[in-house]
C-alpha cells in the first residue's frame, strides 16, 4: 500500500495495481481488499522512484502519481486522476477544480483556493521531504514555484504563510504546529 484514505464511509488504499477498497461483510467474513479502480496497462510503477498519493479533493476522489522523470535533469512529475469509483476507472485530469493540494509523504490534504487567497489553484504544494528543490508544482501548466524557505539552526523551517504551515503539517504529521 502506498496511500491510504477514508472517505464516503469506506477506507481505500493505493497500490501499484490501482485504488482498492476494504470491504467487511459480516461478522463472519474477514475483511477484505476489493478493487474499485484498476491502472491502464500503460500505467508503470516501482517503489524506488514512484509514490502514490489519495486525496479527497472536496468530495471528490483524485490519486496523485508523482514520478522521476527520464531526463537528464531527473525532475519530478506528477499525474493526476479522478477516480471514478462508479466506472471503476481514473481519469486524467489538469484541475484540482479551484483547489490546492498539500502532499508529503505520509498525508495529503486539499483546500479551497477561494478560502485561502495565498494558496494558488491547482497546484501541488509539496513538503520538503517529497522534494525539497520546489514548494509548488502547477497541474494545468506544468509550472513550478521554487522553494526560497531555508531551515533555521534548530533545522525547523519557520512557517511565513498559510502555505508554509499547510506544507510543515503534511510533512511532519503536526508535530510541531501551535
Amino acid at each position: 500500500m502506498n496511500s491510504t484514505l477514508p472517505f464516503a464511509g469506506r477506507f481505500y488504499c493505493a497500490t501499484c495495481w490501482g485504488v482498492m477498497a476494504l470491504n467487511i461483510t459480516s461478522d463472519q467474513q474477514p475483511p477484505r481488499l476489493l478493487m474499485v479502480a484498476e491502472f491502464s496497462e500503460s500505467f508503470y510503477f516501482s517503489q524506488m522512484m514512484h509514490s502514490l498519493h489519495l486525496v479527497d479533493n472536496g468530495g471528490e476522489m483524485m490519486l496523485v502519481h508523482r514520478t522521476l522523470r527520464q531526463d537528464s535533469n531527473y525532475y519530478r512529475k506528477y499525474d493526476v486522476y479522478r477516480v471514478d469509483l462508479e466506472a471503476g476507472i481514473l481519469i486524467p485530469v489538469k484541475s484540482f477544480n479551484g483547489r490546492g493540494v498539500f502532499m508529503g509523504m505520509n498525508r495529503t490534504i486539499s483546500v479551497s483556493a477561494g478560502v485561502f487567497p495565498c494558496v494558488t489553484a491547482d497546484t501541488i504544494y509539496l513538503g520538503r521531504e517529497c522534494d525539497g528543490q520546489i514548494l509548488g508544482y502547477n497541474i494545468a501548466d506544468g509550472s513550478i514555484e521554487p522553494c526560497e524557505c531555508g531551515p533555521r539552526p534548530d533545522g525547523w523551517v519557520c512557517p511565513d504563510s498559510i502555505v508554509d504551515c499547510l506544507c510543515n503539517c503534511i510533512q511532519c504529521i503536526g508535530k510541531r504546529l501551535a
